[in-house]
């Protein structure tokens, strides 16, 4: 767990990734790349679905029920740009609670996005709602992800400050 503390008497804030086996990703949509799992490694592989077709979902299963409000998410250069995604939980694979939608930034760079939630699930899916911006392909992608579990104080980020929940890293 990383820990940051500006004032040890009354402030602490915390991040705590979520270890996920590579075997316990999955994708369904029209995904051209059968390897989803290289999205838990930062390197140059990456997770892509088409434009085209139906929205694409990456699937997270965590051996254990997590509570996971903020995720951080890199996107490749070389393809279209995810513009809005949604969050979900579930507990059996099956039933997903939504859990928030934002409006991602047309970016490279490693971004955390805030979400509401307090509930540990045992498996969390993120839903491509749009994408675009690329005139060169006519795929986005995933090139990094981190589900993580942020606190201030004990308490879950996003309920605990008035921070963006887009974040720039």
């Amino acid at each position: 767990m990383t820990k940051f503390s500006q004032n040890p008497d009354n402030y602490s804030f915390s991040i705590e990734p979520a270890v996920i086996p590579e075997d316990n990703v999955t994708t369904n949509g029209d995904s051209k790349n059968t390897f989803p799992k290289n999205v838990l490694i930062d390197n140059n592989l990456y997770w892509e679905s088409s434009l085209s077709g139906r929205g694409g979902e990456i699937i997270f299963k965590l051996d254990t029920g997590k509570t996971i409000n903020d995720i951080l998410l890199a996107q490749p250069s070389s393809r279209a740009f995810i513009l809005s995604f949604s969050f979900h939980g579930s507990n059996d694979g099956e039933n997903w609670y939504r859990l928030g939608q934002v409006e991602a930034l047309p970016s490279t760079a490693k971004i955390t996005y805030q979400f509401s939630n307090e509930i540990p699930f045992s498996y969390y899916k993120i839903t491509v709602l749009s994408s675009g911006l690329n005139n060169t392909t006519s795929y986005y992608g995933i090139r990094y992800i981190q589900l993580r579990t942020a606190l201030i104080n004990g308490v879950p980020a996003y309920r605990a400050s008035n921070i963006n929940p887009v974040i720039a890293e």
